[in-house]
């Protein structure tokens, strides 16, 4: 039973994930039997299959069979197996939008793992750590993940964390650390670096090497074909588009990232989606979509406490420029003070912050509450916005 699961695990891992999932699937139905008379290789099995639907983000699957796990746990009047187990559900709870149930998982694997396992500790604490940055508490998940150095699920946690704060250059280099992990463009492991990889790229303006990475990410999801990860290339796609001014394509590919997940349960990441569309129609004059598609983010996001998301769904949601009013003194670039104007003209032109430091003999440190500034005042969620933004109102 053990040596099917860890088999598959391993095919998974190495991307052939038809046979890899058979084996998982087939020692999981053995583990459940309950023949075994150690719950501990029963609890292991589980795991190694939840650990893989995790990794190649087939929630639904990993649900299914985490519906069993629990139903096979009354039955035999035992607790969740293994912490471990219990801290992997906590990960597809919190996709699945189910994040109050997620942290008392969390809550529960921390204690037991603590207490039996204290090693492998942050296998609860990561997923914790991770929870806390949708949610927007940014300081408790920069602690978290810090106490989970060396656990590479930290190290790409930090990368997102850096993106959220628009730290590019940081989230860039953690990605690439996190990269470095996973040698082989076969390994599934890669997927979440290259998709960090790609926007981190985007925004610092490497084109080159976001569209590398890219393809790879492309290649990776075309082959494992789950919605999470096609929704995930879909968003990839359309942001290195935008950035290359080509708002039509990043409007359609933005779409096809909201179709190909709804229906699901992945609401933080709808609603993520429905916002960046949102920006794409705001630039491109259609007040009355973008503004649709962010209010029905923000219905998910202030249900589900993601409080950074409902931060910047509403100040692009006061950015909107009504219909009603098209001769509002400079447009939307109106409340832009004259050095603001300056810096996102030259945002436009493509030049990173450091590039905008030295043109304009300032910090870097400066360049970057400018920039900050500026997509606060616009309601935008990135600098490649901002620069479409600035296209369209004649300041590139």
């Amino acid at each position: 039973m053990l040596g099917l699961a860890l088999e598959g695990r391993a095919l998974v891992s190495d991307g052939d994930l038809d046979e890899g999932m058979r084996r998982l699937d087939e020692a999981t139905v053995l583990a459940l039997s309950g023949e075994a008379e150690l719950l501990s290789c029963v609890a292991w099995a589980c795991c190694y299959l939840i650990s893989a639907c995790e990794q190649v983000r087939d929630y639904d699957r990993a649900g299914q069979w985490c519906r069993q796990v629990g139903e096979f746990c009354a039955r035999h009047g035992i607790g969740l197996l293994l912490g471990v187990c219990r801290a992997k559900y906590a990960g597809v709870l919190t996709w699945q939008g189910r994040w109050e149930e997620a942290e008392n998982e969390v809550a529960l694997a921390t204690e037991g793992l603590a207490a039996s396992r204290p090693p492998m500790v942050g296998e609860a604490l990561v997923r914790l750590a991770e929870l806390r940055r949708l949610q927007g508490r940014f300081d408790e998940a920069e602690d978290l993940f810090t106490r989970c150095e060396g656990d590479p699920r930290a190290l790409i946690g930090r990368a997102a964390l850096a993106l959220d704060r628009r730290c590019a250059g940081e989230a860039a280099e953690l990605a690439e650390r996190f990269l470095r992990r996973y040698v082989g463009p076969q390994r599934i492991e890669r997927a979440p670096g290259l998709e960090v990889a790609v926007r981190a790229y985007t925004e610092l303006g490497e084109h080159d090497r976001a569209r590398e990475a890219l393809g790879d990410l492309r290649e990776l999801a075309t082959r494992v074909g789950t919605r999470p990860l096609r929704a995930a290339l879909l968003i990839a796609e359309a942001t290195l588009a935008s950035a290359g001014g080509d708002r039509t394509a990043a409007r359609r590919w933005l779409e096809d990232a909201v179709d190909v997940l709804a229906g699901s349960n992945a609401r933080y990441e709808i609603g993520r989606a429905r916002v960046d569309l949102a920006a794409v129609l705001a630039v491109d004059g259609r007040t009355k979509d973008a503004r649709s598609q962010i209010e029905t983010a923000l219905a998910d996001f202030r249900q589900l406490g993601a409080a950074a998301e409902v931060a910047r769904a509403e100040a692009m949601l006061g950015g909107l420029v009504p219909v009603e009013q098209p001769n509002r003194r400079e447009g939307p670039l109106g409340g832009l003070s004259p050095r603001e104007r300056e810096v996102l003209t030259l945002v436009a032109e493509g030049l990173t912050n450091h590039q905008i430091a030295a043109r304009l003999v300032v910090s870097e440190h400066t360049v970057h509450r400018h920039v900050t500034s500026i997509l606060r005042k616009l309601g935008l969620p990135s600098r490649t916005a901002a620069a479409a933004a600035a296209a369209r109102h004649g300041l590139a």
